[in-house]
């Protein structure tokens, strides 16, 4: 049997385990790409599953983690003054709201660049301006001189208001688990897997593929291999860019790939060279799309993606390549589309974020 050499099974086989490796240190579950591969003047066409992980994201930061710290800060002088046994002062319910104002401004400011749960952030508005900021209004007027405690009776109101409150944290962290999901999306959206930071919003990013191709039966494959079976495995680094920076239009991205090839099959010795993708364009749901709850046919259709992709081997093929007889002469480089779709779980499987000592929210 003649197959590849040993040194292309050491560099294939390393490629494939580094992708094994990424697969069971990543966080969360998807799908491999399916694809169809159109014939060169040598063989083809190919069905093949392609696999892709994501290594590196490039752009501006999601301010999910500023976000988050907001909220943090929010609850917890929210939870030091109604926590307190003695009559409040002025000032400690002023803490309050400015702290809960100022998370509510910048939620607002994410979620309108996000274009995120903006209803969330209204209602969470609407609780501050009725709960904590109306309340305080009243009370700055009747304790304009400094030192005063609340009476027994405002305080009372004051906390019986922020028990009116509470819903206003799972409202919140509801709110930001959208942005989440959708920083999330854009960085794994046609993925087999995903190590970008979840905190980073992709514009660029870095993929390395391994593409497993099977040739169909066909007469042009039989007389290039004698009959036999034909394997073409490719192992390649990409480069992909998204263009639209409006998450109610990002469904395009762009891509360059290239890297090693392999013909193998038992009717010829083995071929091996330099691939090339010079243009890679892939169409997807607009990021937007995820945030939407899973009962939802956008939300389903944020699973898919759509690549075309040209493919060209530079140096085209010897006048020995392949089996013998199969061509006359050498065979000219030339550009060979393929299509492919990806289906991702990431988009129904993403789970909501855990809230310690309050109910879990779901978008």
């Amino acid at each position: 049997m003649r197959n590849l050499s040993r040194g292309s099974l050491r560099r294939l086989g390393l490629a494939v385990l580094t992708c094994v490796a990424v697969q069971l240190t990543a966080p969360a579950p998807a799908f491999a790409w399916f694809g169809l591969l159109d014939k060169w003047s040598g063989p083809g066409g190919f069905w093949g599953r392609l696999y892709e992980v994501r290594v590196i994201c490039f752009g501006p930061s999601s301010t999910v983690p500023e976000l988050e710290a907001a909220l943090a800060r929010a609850r917890q002088s929210f939870e030091r003054v109604s926590a307190s046994s003695i009559d409040l002062l002025p000032s400690d319910v002023d803490s309050v709201a400015t702290d809960w104002n100022s998370f509510a401004s910048f939620l607002e400011q994410s979620t309108q660049r996000w274009q995120g749960d903006t209803q969330a952030a209204n209602r969470l508005q609407a609780l501050i301006d009725q709960h904590l900021r109306q309340p305080f209004d009243r009370i700055r007027q009747n304790y304009s001189r400094p030192g005063l405690r609340l009476s027994n009776n405002d305080s009372n109101m004051v906390r019986t208001n922020f028990v009116q409150f509470e819903s206003a944290f799972e409202l919140a962290a509801a709110a930001i688990h959208i942005l989440k999901v959708q920083v999330f999306a854009a960085g794994a959206t046609g993925m087999f897997w995903s190590l970008c930071d979840e905190n980073v919003e992709r514009r660029v990013s870095i993929e390395i593929n391994v593409d497993d191709w099977s040739g169909y039966r066909n007469a042009n494959n039989e007389a290039f291999s004698g009959g036999e079976r034909i394997r073409f495995i490719t192992v390649a680094p990409s480069l992909t860019w998204n263009p639209i920076p409006s998450k109610k239009a990002d469904v395009v991205d762009l891509g360059i790939s290239g890297g090693y090839y392999a013909f193998s099959s038992k009717g010829f010795d083995s071929v091996q060279g330099f691939v090339v993708e010079p243009l890679r364009v892939e169409l997807h749901a607009p990021t937007l799309w995820s945030k939407y709850p899973r009962t939802d046919v956008r939300r389903l259709v944020s699973m898919f993606t759509y690549r075309f992709a040209l493919k060209t081997i530079p140096t085209g093929f010897s006048a020995d390549a392949f089996a013998p007889g199969s061509h006359d002469g050498r065979i000219p480089a030339e550009l060979v589309p393929m299509h492919g779709l990806f289906f991702n779980l990431n988009s129904l499987l993403s789970r909501p974020r855990k809230k310690s000592g309050r109910k879990s929210a779901s978008p």
